[in-house]
């Protein structure tokens, strides 16, 4: 009975890293995305801008 709850402890233990460990990768990815989404909407930005110029000029 011991070496049962010790064993399910240890796998209690290693699914709590892995989680961690996933959770630390998802917020990594998702600070990617926001910075990703950033550029383009910087790119979108100067592209309206661009555009608005041109149809001012004529």
């Amino acid at each position: 009975m011991r070496i049962e709850t010790k064993t399910l402890e240890a796998i209690k233990v290693l699914s709590l890293v892995v989680i961690a460990i996933s959770s630390v990768f998802i917020a990594i990815w998702l600070a990617q995305i926001i910075t990703l989404l950033e550029v383009i909407g910087d790119n979108l930005h100067g592209i309206n801008s661009s555009i608005f110029d041109l149809v001012n000029r004529e």
